[in-house]
């Protein structure tokens, strides 16, 4: 990586992506925690800034890292939550992550709303079944269904996540 390699970016879809990954965490927010509409407001705003790393990302794996560490520098309140989004491994657990992850796999590239089996088909047809991208979201994918029937998640939320 050079820095006269260009960034990622930002384009169109990953924007709807975003708008509709931080509307999806406002309603998990709500539906899945009871939060008020003040924290699903906020929810909303980390849904929405949680690739925000593209903008300066020269590689895909970079996006989380680059973009919870400048959310962090500006005192964003959830920007370990961003930092760690997209990670099956990562150690680090809140609510919010979780909520994050959720939106994260139920929203679409383009930002319309999907199942995990979807994402995960659509991941799938983008990068192989033999990616990394692949395996990370099929590992992630496992462990949201495990976390969501741990706090005892609604059918309707189970419903669209196998």
């Amino acid at each position: 990586m050079t820095d006269s390699m260009p960034a990622i970016g930002m384009d169109e879809n990953r924007l709807r992506h975003c708008r509709g990954v931080g509307m999806k965490a406002s309603e998990l927010g709500r539906t899945l925690f009871g939060w008020s509409d003040e924290k699903c407001r906020d929810m909303f705003v980390m849904g929405y800034l949680h690739d925000v790393g593209y903008q300066f990302a020269h590689e895909q794996s970079e996006h989380e890292e680059l973009g919870g560490a400048l959310l962090r520098s500006l005192g964003f309140t959830y920007w370990a939550e961003i930092f760690h989004h997209g990670n099956p491994d990562s150690t680090y657990r809140s609510e919010e992550l979780l909520v994050l992850n959720l939106a994260d796999m139920l929203t679409s590239k383009d930002g319309s709303a999907t199942t995990i089996p979807a994402r995960l088909a659509d991941i799938a047809s983008r990068y192989g079944v033999e990616s990394t991208q692949y395996a990370a979201a099929q590992k992630l994918a496992d462990v949201l269904v495990a976390q969501v029937r741990e706090i005892g998640g609604s059918q309707d939320i189970l419903s669209q996540l196998v």
